[in-house]
């Protein structure tokens, strides 16, 4: 699969998850879109630097959702 195809599948997943749910493990978006974790890694990085995505750190694990997802209620 392309980048484009990748980061295309990836953004359709977040739109389709984030009715229910803001953020998503990096795991999570791999198994949605029937790929692993190291296949989307670079996909993921140059979309969270375009802004088509935006990360969130606890410390110990990142979160992954829409830009704009963070300022809603309930997280």
């Amino acid at each position: 699969m392309e980048d484009a195809d990748i980061k295309k599948a990836i953004i359709e997943w977040l739109e389709k998850k984030s009715a229910n749910k803001k953020m998503h493990y990096l795991s999570d978006i791999a198994k949605g879109i029937d790929m692993k974790k190291k296949e989307i890694k670079n996909a993921v990085q140059e979309m969270i630097e375009a802004g088509e995505i935006e990360p969130w750190s606890s410390g110990s694990t990142t979160y992954y959702m829409l830009p704009g997802a963070r300022d809603t209620e309930n997280l």
